[in-house]
């Protein structure tokens, strides 16, 4: 389904096979997660939220608390109300190129050092150690 937004297409998408995600991230603008603020998505760090970040896009995303604490500071993309409203004033900052180009370098470079599965893992092997009272200099799982 292809919409209007301020003379720019905007396209909806049904159901898309997993093989074909990356060249769709690829041709977006930015990327939208919409998610209503619930006990659950307030408890849960959605994984598209990282693919979005490594993707290299702007991402637009509800204000809430897994967004809120991945997006917020510094600020790596747009946060909004959970309401059609908020949407699309999110749309409309995202606009603008500079912003977007400002927004998807930092997410990406926080997914980078901040989500890379490999860095993840080295923390929670250093958590391990430490918790065991091994020494953990030179037990590198990274270089």
């Amino acid at each position: 389904m292809e919409n209007e937004f301020i003379g720019r297409p905007v396209h909806f998408l049904e159901y898309i096979n997993f093989e074909r995600i990356p060249e769709y991230y690829r041709g977006a603008d930015v990327l939208v997660i919409p998610r209503p603020s619930t006990l659950s998505t307030y408890l849960a760090f959605p994984q598209k939220l990282l693919d979005y970040m490594a993707s290299g896009k702007t991402i637009l995303a509800t204000d809430i608390a897994p967004h809120r604490f991945a997006l917020e500071s510094p600020p790596a993309g747009i946060l909004f109300p959970p309401t059609a409203k908020g949407l699309v004033e999110a749309l409309r900052q995202s606009m603008d190129e500079e912003v977007r180009r400002i927004l998807s370098d930092r997410a990406r470079k926080m997914a980078v050092e901040n989500y890379c599965h490999l860095r993840q893992t080295e923390r929670i092997y250093s958590l391990f150690k430490e918790i065991t009272g091994e020494n953990t200099r030179g037990s590198g799982i990274i270089g």
